[in-house]
């Protein structure tokens, strides 16, 4: 067992993670959602072994990109995921967790919260979803791997910004995940304290 974790630290601590969602999502909602949540963990588990198996027999090859066209990348990713955030702040007149300070009942709260993106064009729903979910913690995570402390403090402030202002828990911890995972594998303790407490 130990040597399992050890070879597979990464993937037990995200199965963990996503072990303890599943069982406040339980809690809250009941059996409700319970197909869903067995879509997600069974695509997980067998992405990862598979993918991991076909890893291992060297039956997908990886092509080196030149250190130039991954700076192509980078910079277009980054333009992408600031373009993205300032759509929803101008769709939003600000996001909806900066009006939380407004409202006095628990009502007003659950109706800001519901809401969000309302009367937002669908594709920029879409764009949002996979700029808090994709782009945003893959930055975070990218920044950290290599080392580049400015632009990975300034998206981590950013990321933790957005992510709260829509309102919901559980984008934080899309946020941050990955980027914990990593400082727990590269030993980062720093890091993944810090990200931790976000």
């Amino acid at each position: 067992m130990k040597s399992f974790l050890k070879e597979h630290l990464a993937f037990s601590v995200y199965l963990w993670i996503l072990l303890f969602l599943n069982i406040g999502v339980i809690t809250y909602t009941g059996m409700r959602h319970l197909d869903k949540m067995l879509i997600v963990t069974t695509s997980f588990l067998a992405f990862y072994f598979v993918i991991g198996r076909l890893l291992r027999n060297k039956s997908i090859k990886f092509k080196s990109i030149a250190p130039e066209k991954i700076k192509y990348l980078e910079i277009g990713l980054i333009c992408l995921a600031l373009l993205i955030f300032l759509a929803d702040l101008i769709a939003l007149k600000g996001l909806p967790g900066l009006h939380l300070f407004s409202t006095t009942t628990v009502e007003q709260t659950t109706s800001l919260r519901q809401d969000i993106h309302l009367n937002s064009p669908k594709i920029l729903v879409y764009l949002s979803g996979f700029n808090i979910r994709g782009f945003f913690p893959f930055l975070i995570m990218y920044f950290l791997i290599r080392r580049q402390s400015i632009a990975f403090t300034v998206f981590a402030i950013l990321g933790a910004f957005y992510a709260f202002g829509f309102l919901q828990k559980s984008l934080i911890i899309f946020m941050f995940l990955p980027s914990i995972v990593v400082a727990i594998h590269q030993r980062k303790y720093l890091h993944f304290f810090l990200m931790s407490f976000s």
